[in-house]
């Protein structure tokens, strides 16, 4: 068997994984859809609730500029997505030994917890997606990325309902149990996500220093460019809306 036949079963096996991998990114996500739920089970008002959707869409935004940085730091889109989705997986640990141990937990650290929490995983996301798409031809693209679509929210659904009768089971006084129940599912299934990582082949790749792109780069091109304009669009509707 020749070397690109090789290479080329290694990128179809490798994107199969990654339909494995879209699964349990769907279980994970399915548990963080409960952190609002989490926030008024702890006895927080809706001014806690508010003040965490705020500070996790101005925390995204912020990481969003941060995402290259990260891949050159590390060397490779791979080595950024496995420290990133060990990262994930540590900082799941927090938010479930707190519902598990205390009788009582304070709004307030529970905020502190989601934001830390919410970091590693909005770092991964693109970079796992650039990863994915180098091994996929244009001309199948679509449809490969269509179908991984179909499983991660097949898999959300099945997990959110699912963990929402685990939740009905143990309402009441031991309403922290059933959430540390819904975020330890959360929690292996973003260790399944590593170790489907491990698995999967990367092709190589140098980052070029011309490459990289800064946000005072963008905002000088914002003049010139229709994207420019309608991103600085839909963020200050965002900003007034939200």
């Amino acid at each position: 068997m020749s070397t690109q036949e090789v290479d080329t079963t290694q990128e179809k096996r490798s994107l199969k994984r990654f339909h494995g991998e879209a699964g349990s990114q769907g279980v994970e996500e399915a548990g963080f859809s409960y952190q609002s739920a989490s926030m008024m089970a702890v006895g927080s008002d809706w001014h806690g609730v508010g003040a965490l959707s705020g500070l996790t869409s101005l925390v995204t935004s912020f990481l969003y500029l941060q995402i290259p940085s990260v891949v050159r730091l590390l060397g490779s889109a791979k080595r950024a997505v496995m420290a990133l989705c060990l990262l994930d997986a540590l900082t799941w640990l927090p938010i479930l030994l707190v519902m598990l141990l205390l009788s009582s937990v304070n709004p307030s650290l529970l905020i502190a917890l989601w934001i830390v929490n919410l970091v590693p995983g909005i770092l991964l996301g693109p970079v796992r997606t650039t990863w994915m798409v180098s091994l996929t031809s244009a001309d199948k693209r679509g449809k490969y990325l269509g179908l991984r679509l179909s499983i991660n929210t097949a898999s959300y659904l099945v997990s959110f309902y699912a963990m929402g009768y685990v939740l009905q089971r143990f309402s009441g006084e031991r309403v922290l149990i059933g959430f540390a129940i819904v975020f330890a599912v959360a929690l292996v299934a973003t260790l399944l996500s590593f170790f489907i990582y491990s698995r999967i082949s990367e092709p190589p790749h140098v980052v070029q220093e011309d490459e990289s792109f800064r946000f005072a780069d963008f905002l000088r091109e914002t003049r010139t460019r229709n994207l420019g304009r309608f991103v600085l669009y839909t963020s200050a509707f965002t900003f007034t809306v939200y």
